[in-house]
């Protein structure tokens, strides 16, 4: 957090509720929302591939976030996945990262597939 930054936020249940503002976030805070509902929220990061047809473009896009009166209040990476996000842990971003490498071995055996197609075996 930084030092004396903080933001208000009209909420619907609790009125104007002043909140320490962490130095990662945007500042960019809803307002007319539920005290649960106010979330922190950093600069996103995609994470991006380089395809032949579009360049680089993003595989996944991640962004620090935080819920200071969710149940929950870790600050977490919320990794877009399918167009959804999903908040995850640094132990469960850690597994997500050992996933996205068995994903490249499935991968690896894909492109020796075509690669046989390519060399005119057609099985």
């Amino acid at each position: 957090m930084s030092a004396g930054r903080t933001v208000t936020v009209r909420t619907l249940d609790h009125g104007d509720v002043t909140v320490p503002e962490p130095s990662w976030c945007l500042g960019r805070h809803d307002q007319d929302v539920y005290r649960s509902d106010i979330w922190h929220e950093g600069e996103e990061v995609p994470l991006l591939v380089t395809t032949p047809c579009h360049g680089r473009v993003p595989l996944l896009r991640a962004t620090v976030v935080q819920k200071p009166f969710a149940t929950d209040t870790a600050v977490r990476l919320a990794v877009g996945i399918d167009g959804e996000p999903h908040e995850l842990s640094s132990h469960e971003v850690r597994g997500l990262s050992g996933e996205l490498v068995s994903l490249g071995r499935g991968l690896e055996w894909l492109a020796d597939r075509v690669a046989s197609f390519e060399a005119g075996d057609a099985r």
